[in-house]
C-alpha cells in the first residue's frame, strides 16, 4: 500500500476535506471585495449587496435541504438553528428598507451558485458539501466578519447582522459534532471524492460572487 493510500485510510474525512479544498478556500478569502469589506471601505449599500447574494444562496440551500431532509445521512446535518433566510430578510429591511429586493440585483455568479446548489438535490453527498461550505464558514469566519463590521460601521449596522446569530450554545462543540458526522457518513470512496469536488466548486462559486461584487463596488 502506498503512503498516499495509507494516509487516506488513517486520516479523518473532515481533515481530508480541509486539505483538499485549502487552495480554493484561500482564493475566496483573498478577494479584493472581502479585503475592503473587512477594512470598512465599502458604503453600507456595498454591505447590503453581499446580504442580497447571501439571500439567494441560502434560499437555494434551504429549499434543497427541504427536498433532502428525510435522507438518513443528510437529515442530521440540518436543523432550525441553521435557517438563515428569515434573518437575512430582517437584516436587509433594517439596513436598507422594505424595498431591498427592488434596489439590488442577484448577480450572475450568484445565480449560477444557487443553481449549482439546486442541482445537488439528487446527490446527498454533494448537497452536504454545499451545506458544509456555507454553514461551517458562517459559524467560523462569519463571526469574525460580524465583529469587524460592528467595529467599522457602528450604528450603521446595528440590528442588521442577525444573519450571524445562531441559536447554538457551544459553537466549538457544534462544529466538532458536524465534522464527526462527516467522518462517519457511510459514503463510498466515489461519493467522498464527489463531496470534495463539490466543496471546491462551492469555494470557486464564492470567489466568482466576490469578483462581481468587487467590480460593482470598485473605488473610483
Amino acid at each position: 500500500m502506498s503512503t498516499t493510500e495509507t494516509t487516506d485510510v488513517d486520516t479523518p474525512f473532515s481533515a481530508r476535506i480541509r486539505e483538499a479544498t485549502m487552495s480554493a478556500h484561500r482564493d475566496a478569502e483573498r478577494s479584493s471585495y472581502v479585503h475592503r469589506l473587512m477594512r470598512g471601505q465599502l458604503p453600507l449599500d456595498g454591505v447590503a449587496d453581499l446580504m442580497v447574494q447571501h439571500h439567494a444562496i441560502y434560499s437555494s440551500l434551504e429549499r434543497t435541504g427541504d427536498v433532502l431532509g428525510t435522507d438518513p445521512v443528510v437529515g442530521p446535518f440540518l436543523g432550525p438553528e441553521l435557517l438563515r433566510v428569515p434573518r437575512i430578510e430582517a437584516d436587509l429591511r433594517r439596513l436598507v428598507g422594505d424595498g431591498w429586493a427592488d434596489r439590488f440585483e442577484v448577480r450572475h455568479a450568484t445565480a449560477a451558485y444557487a443553481g449549482n446548489i439546486a442541482a445537488t438535490a439528487g446527490h446527498p453527498e454533494r448537497f452536504v458539501a454545499q451545506h458544509y461550505t456555507r454553514i461551517m464558514g458562517d459559524l467560523s469566519g462569519g463571526q469574525m466578519i460580524r465583529r469587524t463590521l460592528e467595529r467599522h460601521y457602528g450604528d450603521g449596522v446595528e440590528g442588521s447582522l442577525t444573519f450571524y446569530d445562531f441559536d447554538i450554545d457551544d459553537m466549538d462543540a457544534y462544529k466538532d459534532a458536524y465534522r464527526t458526522r462527516l467522518d462517519l457518513a457511510p459514503w463510498s470512496d466515489a461519493e467522498r471524492n464527489a463531496f470534495i469536488d463539490e466543496t471546491n466548486r462551492a469555494y470557486t462559486s464564492n470567489s466568482s460572487v466576490f469578483g462581481e461584487l468587487d467590480v460593482a463596488w470598485s473605488e473610483g
